[in-house]
């Protein structure tokens, strides 16, 4: 990373980002396979998701109503 104005950002887990909407783990799992949140797979299931991509998502879900209680 030559560039000093990238940021190295914190990655949540599924089950972190699950907490984080109050859902189950396998909701943010089929989030990710819809590719409505934007995730980072680190080999096998290692699933890490950015706070920016977790940021676009709820802007994006609250305009589509993605989450539905």
């Amino acid at each position: 990373m030559d560039n000093k104005n990238e940021e190295i950002q914190e990655l949540y887990t599924v089950e972190e980002v699950a907490k984080m909407f109050k859902v189950n783990p396998e909701s943010v799992r089929r989030w990710v396979r819809k590719e409505k949140i934007k995730s980072i797979k680190l080999g096998g299931k290692f699933i890490r998701m950015t706070k920016d991509a977790i940021q676009d998502f709820l802007k994006e879900s609250a305009r589509n109503n993605i989450i539905k209680k």
